[in-house]
């Protein structure tokens, strides 16, 4: 079968899902209606003068095509009201973070075994210092901005996580220096690697004594010939890169690292779905299954269609986010409300504990699962989104 390839597509989708995930501007509505629908005349086009369909689309194109094509304008969430109280949505951002995580990401590059404790509890002291500026601020005062930069020292502050990022220094610096070696430049020193908050994916700079690369945080996922890869072709002009990075953006262990670090970040509640209100689906699972006994945590869809893990409560800023995969026609209301379930039974189970301490997925929490009415429905649904 022939392949019909629109760069940009998937990007597109993500942007879309994420600003339609809290209420929007009228005007900025219309604006972002115009774009999707121009971008679907114009592939509608593409298509029929070559003779295809949107069955010759990758799967990634596909599913984000399908996604585009099928939303309800109507049922998009218009913010029409008054910010009157409190700062105004995206105007607080703190002094000096940017600056600080930039030190952090330097002190990472180059600690030796024997001081990582010390440089963890730096970064741990420094995420609570954060932590208590947002205190009386809601997750939408802040700028976008400065929600990347908590989220990173929230997310790292986590010491499996921090080790992941230190792990990943050593494949991503060797690959890079011998990709830019074959491609002809040498440097006296071993590259300089950051993972930054970042919009674009990365970012390759040429100093007198190193390579010094920026890097989407979450690319501590990849392997090592995932390096390999991904810097071979950094330095060469071969086609298809847009392509590859679409794949690797779409990959489930990069979205969880990114839906994370967007938790951490606090995340801007928005319950109602284009076709899902997680509003009602706690409703509904708390009165059916808790008595209504459970206070309403903050809900959101995520920002990116993460397809493994469809759900995370964030027991720090008593959060559930639900997979956005999930607010789709095709995905029944059992499948949303299995998930809010799942996520409320880990915020019970900690409600229920004296000490910091957490039981994941014990043989009791699996038991209690299994006591969701629509169990057999409501996982089948959720394989088919997997």
């Amino acid at each position: 079968m022939r392949r019909f390839f629109v760069t940009g597509l998937v990007k597109l989708a993500d942007r879309v899902r994420r600003e339609l995930s809290h209420p929007i501007a009228p005007g900025g509505l219309k604006e972002l209606r115009e774009l999707v629908e121009r971008t679907r005349a114009d592939i509608a086009e593409q298509l029929a003068r070559e003779g295809m369909t949107a069955r010759n689309m990758p799967a990634p194109t596909r599913r984000a095509y399908l996604f585009l094509a099928g939303l309800d304008w109507d049922a998009v969430n218009v913010d029409l009201q008054e910010h009157a109280s409190g700062p105004p949505p995206g105007s607080v951002f703190f002094s000096g973070l940017e600056r600080t995580v930039k030190n952090l990401t330097a002190r990472l590059g180059s600690v030796a075994p024997s001081g990582r404790g010390e440089l963890l509890q730096s970064l741990r002291e420094t995420a609570l210092r954060v932590e208590r500026q947002c205190v009386n601020l809601q997750p939408h005062q802040i700028k976008p901005k400065a929600r990347a930069l908590r989220g990173w020292l929230a997310y790292f502050a986590q010491a499996e996580n921090f080790e992941r990022y230190v792990s990943a220094l050593a494949p991503a610096r060797d690959a890079l220096g011998q990709a830019a070696g074959r491609a002809g430049k040498t440097f006296p020193g071993p590259a300089n690697i950051r993972f930054v908050p970042m919009s674009g994916i990365y970012r390759v700079r040429f100093g007198c004594a190193c390579l010094e690369a920026d890097l989407a945080t979450p690319l501590i996922c990849l392997t090592a010939d995932d390096w390999h890869e991904l810097a071979g072709r950094m330095f060469t002009s071969g086609r298809g890169m847009s392509a590859y990075l679409e794949r690797i953006v779409q990959r489930n262990d990069y979205r969880n690292v990114q839906a994370g670090l967007e938790a951490g970040g606090g995340v801007v509640e928005c319950s109602r779905g284009l076709h899902h209100d997680l509003a009602a689906s706690f409703e509904r699972v708390n009165a059916e299954y808790f008595a209504g006994r459970l206070a309403r945590p903050r809900l959101t869809w995520s920002g990116v269609p993460t397809r493994r893990k469809l759900g995370h409560y964030d027991r720090a800023h008593d959060t559930v986010m639900v997979s956005s995969a999930l607010d789709a026609p095709r995905v029944p209301g059992c499948a949303v409300d299995f998930i809010m379930y799942h996520e409320l039974l880990h915020k019970a189970q900690d409600n229920g504990r004296s000490d910091s301490r957490r039981i994941v997925h014990d043989a009791k929490f699996q038991r209690d699962e299994k006591r969701f009415r629509l169990y057999d429905q409501a996982k089948a649904a959720l394989a088919k989104v997997r």
